[in-house]
């Protein structure tokens, strides 16, 4: 159906983009430690190599079973590649050589490359994520303004704050948009499997009825036998087709002041004698009776033209539904 295809054509799309971001990160890191490995400290050299390692653990993750793992796989990349950016950031004054770079353009690119990973997480590992790494954010900001107080980031902390806050805020609004959109589309898809289930069977028991019909009109023997025989056969047939566990017939007499059994059919054992109803007796029920082409009472004892029944029937009888 169109929304299940809708839905899947979704979840492919992230997981590519989850494949991708993966791969680009580790290459983006290997190519980083071949440029920069001069100056690494040891502390430095072995941060790389921990996201690395972590990343090529989501990759195997991802290539054993990209439906089950691809979310995790993610999560696993973005909080390596994250913590990966905020040690450096802490440990940046041991580089060597490290009056030759400008602090505030390093520091500047990876809270670009945080944003980036942060708007991805939100796509594919939900808004709690899109906050978690928010935090960690911004709490980077703050160390490089109160901690650092590099003097770039002092003069600009308004400006980062501002359009972080502002960033995360429309991502948050964006993400949670698309998930309910998505939901939607999952519920509506729902829906239509289910309507459709419930129309197959009620074809396949419209079908089942009809056999049942036909059956009972072809089994010339229950006409020529007796009345008794066609009257068990009816009642069975009823009671099967209607998943009820109890079947009666009744005639009403040419006055129309009463109504007697002439055949109980009951799963468990019952009593088949002879019962009559008086119309004095239930008013309502008889006038529905002359009234109406049928009667559905779902709860019988509450039901205006069948509660008359209640203390005398139904209770006793244990029968909560009826239908005449």
């Amino acid at each position: 159906m169109f929304n299940q295809k809708v839905h899947l054509k979704y979840v492919k799309g992230k997981q590519i983009i989850c494949l991708s971001a993966i791969l680009l990160s580790v290459l983006g890191f290997i190519l980083d430690a071949i440029t920069y490995h001069s100056i690494y400290s040891d502390t430095q050299i072995w941060v790389q190599s921990t996201t690395v390692f972590l990343c090529a653990i989501a990759i195997l993750l991802f290539v054993r079973d990209k439906n089950k793992y691809y979310v995790f796989s993610f999560g696993l990349m973005s909080y390596a590649v994250i913590f990966n950016i905020v040690v450096t950031a802490t440990i940046i004054h041991t580089f060597i050589s490290f009056a030759k770079f400008s602090l505030a353009n390093i520091l500047s690119r990876d809270i670009f490359f945080i944003i980036v990973y942060i708007f991805l997480s939100g796509f594919i590992l939900g808004r709690k994520h899109l906050i978690a790494q928010g935090g960690i954010l911004l709490g980077l900001i703050l160390y490089f303004v109160f901690i650092l107080k590099d003097e770039f980031f002092v003069n600009n902390a308004a400006i980062y704050m501002v359009a972080m806050l502002g960033s995360l805020g429309v991502l948050y609004f964006f993400v949670g948009t698309l998930d309910h959109l998505i939901k939607d589309l999952e519920e509506s898809n729902t829906q239509a499997i289910r309507l459709k289930e419930v129309e197959t069977g009620k074809n396949k028991n419209l079908l089942k009825y009809q056999n049942s019909l036909l059956d009972l009109t072809k089994d010339e023997s229950i006409f020529k036998v007796d009345v008794e025989k066609l009257f068990r056969r009816i009642c069975a047939t009823a009671a099967e087709n209607l998943l009820t566990n109890r079947v009666s017939i009744w005639k009403l007499e040419v006055d129309n002041s009463r109504i007697v059994r002439k055949h109980l059919y009951e799963l468990a054992s019952g009593n088949d004698d002879q019962v009559i109803l008086e119309r004095k007796d239930f008013p309502a029920y008889f006038k529905a009776l002359e009234e109406q082409p049928f009667i559905l009472a779902k709860d019988a004892c509450e039901h205006p033209e069948t509660k008359e029944f209640r203390d005398i029937y139904l209770k006793p009888l244990a029968i909560f539904s009826m239908l005449d």
